[in-house]
């Protein structure tokens, strides 16, 4: 069996594998503290929708509709991300774009997220004294 098939057989995991990217060649201009050009890559929604280019910077499920693809695959000086220091390696690329066409899960949300609990409750519940002393 060869890699890409053992690859496939799993989708990659967001906080593994792609948010240490983004969080190295990204957030610093698109994340929690900058959002150049109206982006950021650090919450699902911002990135679904994408910043002032009016596309979307991520298109799960495809990657050539992404926008955060085409600029990090770009060879336009004028519009390739990042527009400073070391560009993405190919792999860091393949990664982001293999994320993307899996669906661009973003786990870490659900991950942090508590438990809800449940509470029965009747529709006409009387009011008990420890209710009005509430």
């Amino acid at each position: 069996m060869s890699a890409g098939a053992v690859r496939a057989a799993k989708p990659l995991d967001y906080d593994k594998d792609v948010k240490p990217v983004l969080e190295a060649r990204c957030f610093k201009c698109h994340g929690p503290e900058k959002q150049k050009a109206g982006l950021r890559l650090d919450v699902k929604e911002s990135a679904l929708k994408g910043g002032e280019s009016g596309e979307p910077a991520i298109v799960p499920g495809n990657a050539l509709k992404s926008h955060l693809l085409k600029l990090v695959m770009s060879n336009d000086p004028a519009e390739f991300m990042p527009p400073k220091g070391e560009r993405l390696t190919m792999a860091e690329v393949e990664l982001i774009k293999q994320w993307v066409e899996e669906g661009a899960h973003w786990n870490s949300v659900a991950s942090a997220a508590k438990p809800v609990e449940i509470v029965q409750v009747e529709a006409e519940a009387p009011i008990t004294d420890a209710d009005r002393q509430w």
